[in-house]
């Protein structure tokens, strides 16, 4: 057998194979270890507004402090392999829909694509796209791009400098300090300015300090 088959063997041995899988902390100061269990050493801490690549898990969960998880082997962004508790990673199962919440707007640039997402008090946000960015569009492209975001069109708005623009809405979900909406995740949402991870760009927080 070749060893990159032995190696494969070895990881499915400790449970699931992930495959780039980039996920925000969700805690304070959390143990970074050397093995998959509290008897490792603590080698490193991180917290909310960091996010690690997921290598693959142990096959058993066990029980810390009252909940049940598994470790998972992660790569942080100094490239360092650890272990960490799996209660402390926003995965996409762990969030629920936010039924109320304190209203929010906010707004970031990532190149020349600019959104501005409301957060609003039932737990839904709106998040405002300016639409064909960088070319020259006709009318019906513009609303073809709206329509296949499932949006609401206004060819040109007074809020965007009379750019067209297209509204999506969606529900804002959340684990612990962590929230999601579409494939954003927001970490201190309400400090200024928020952590933003997604739009493809691996583990990276926009607009860290």
């Amino acid at each position: 057998m070749k060893r990159s088959g032995i190696l494969i063997l070895i990881l499915l041995a400790w449970g699931q194979v992930y495959s780039e899988t980039c996920v925000p902390v969700a805690g304070r100061q959390v143990n970074l270890r050397s093995g998959p269990g509290i008897q490792h050493r603590a080698v490193a801490s991180m917290s909310y507004g960091e996010a690690v690549e997921i290598l693959y898990s142990a096959e058993e969960s066990v029980e810390i402090g009252g909940i049940r998880d598994r470790w998972y082997r992660i790569k942080t962004e100094r490239a360092d392999e650890q272990w960490i508790f799996g209660a402390f990673l926003a995965m996409p199962d762990r969030f629920t829909p936010v039924v109320k919440m304190k209203p929010r707007d906010y707004s970031f640039c990532v190149g020349d694509w600019c959104p501005s997402i409301s957060f609003h008090s039932n737990g839904k946000a709106s998040i405002v796209y300016r639409l064909c960015l960088g070319a020259d569009c006709t009318e019906k492209e513009k609303r073809d791009e709206c329509t296949n975001l499932r949006g609401s069109f206004i060819l040109h708005d007074a809020r965007h400098y009379g750019e067209s623009t297209c509204t999506t809405t969606h529900q804002v979900l959340q684990y612990r300090e962590v929230y999601r909406v579409d494939d954003m995740h927001f970490v201190n949402l309400y400090s200024n300015p928020p952590c933003v991870f997604g739009m493809n760009l691996r583990c990276l927080c926009i607009n860290r300090e």
